[in-house]
């Protein structure tokens, strides 16, 4: 069946559970909800609030300082397509996941996940304990994008101060002022 009708029915071991914080809840919920908005067929409203929905009791079960319990490693497989989701809903005006405490802050809490050498801080049983090379002289998807959803308009910055030799900044500094309404320095 379709990913509505298994939530409806609640067929999937991580809806029977309530798994709340786990990819398996976030991406499908993401990938209803970018749809939803890139179909903008109004019939769709009740589908989308349900995702909607779903992610905001992800992102209110997450920590508000914008940790993820399970360390860098799993927010790396667990939270693009979130933010994908969240930084969608807000340019189409719903700020339901922007305004959320753990969007809001996930961006600060990352760069203290990354240690000297390309090591990561709590990688748990993830494989994901020293960094590849790239993500050295550029963000993290995972990074990236929280900084993103955040809205903030200190996100973009901060991303740029820590890494320097990455080139997108010119691009990242222009979309991240429109979105936050603030002025290109």
């Amino acid at each position: 069946g379709n990913v509505v009708d298994s939530w409806v029915n609640a067929r999937p071991w991580y809806v029977q559970a309530d798994t709340t914080v786990s990819n398996q809840w976030s991406d499908p919920n993401s990938a209803v909800v970018l749809a939803c908005l890139h179909l903008r067929d109004d019939r769709l409203r009740p589908i989308y609030d349900m995702a909607a929905g779903n992610l905001r009791r992800s992102l209110d079960t997450l920590q508000p300082d914008g940790a993820f319990l399970e360390g860098m490693a799993y927010a790396q497989m667990a939270l693009p397509a979130l933010f994908r989701a969240a930084d969608a809903m807000a340019r189409a005006g719903d700020p339901r996941l922007s305004d959320r405490p753990f969007t809001q802050n996930a961006w600060r809490w990352m760069p203290h996940m990354q240690m000297p050498g390309g090591n990561v801080v709590s990688s748990g049983d993830c494989r994901l304990s020293v960094l590849p090379n790239w993500a050295i002289a550029a963000p993290l998807d995972s990074f990236a994008l929280a900084s993103v959803a955040s809205r903030s308009p200190e996100a973009v910055p901060a991303l740029r101060a820590l890494f320097p030799s990455c080139g997108i900044w010119s691009s990242a500094a222009s979309y991240a002022s429109r979105i936050a309404g603030t002025a290109q320095h």
